[in-house]
C-alpha cells in the first residue's frame, strides 16, 4: 500500500551517512559513505537487489554483495540498477530484459 507524505520524513538509516542517492520508478537506492546500498519500494523485478521480490517500506542494506566489495557509485533506472565498486568491477539486477 502506498502512504501519502504531504510533508518530508526523514529515512535514513540507523547510524548511517548517505553519500548518494538515486530513484528508478517506485523504488530508490541510498549509498552510504562506508560503501553499503540501502534500498526500498516496489520490487516486482527484484530491483531492491535483496534477493527476493517483496516490497520494502523502510530502507533495507543489500547483502548480496562478495565479501570485501564496497560499493562506490550507484545508479538506478526505471526498474533496475547499477553499480560500482571500489577496485572497478560492476554489478547490475532488476529488471534485466535489454541487458
Amino acid at each position: 500500500a502506498h502512504t501519502k507524505k504531504p510533508h518530508p520524513t526523514e529515512i535514513t538509516p540507523q547510524s548511517q551517512i548517505i553519500k548518494t542517492i538515486s530513484a528508478g520508478t517506485q523504488f530508490a537506492c541510498l549509498l552510504t559513505t562506508t560503501g553499503v546500498i540501502y534500498s526500498f519500494g516496489e520490487n516486482s523485478h527484484g530491483e531492491l537487489g535483496v534477493g527476493d521480490t517483496i516490497q520494502r517500506n523502510h530502507p533495507v542494506p543489500i547483502t548480496t554483495f562478495p565479501k570485501g566489495q564496497l560499493i562506490s557509485q550507484i545508479s538506478c533506472g526505471t526498474k533496475h540498477c547499477i553499480a560500482r565498486t571500489s577496485i572497478g568491477r560492476v554489478y547490475t539486477w532488476g529488471w534485466g530484459e535489454n541487458g
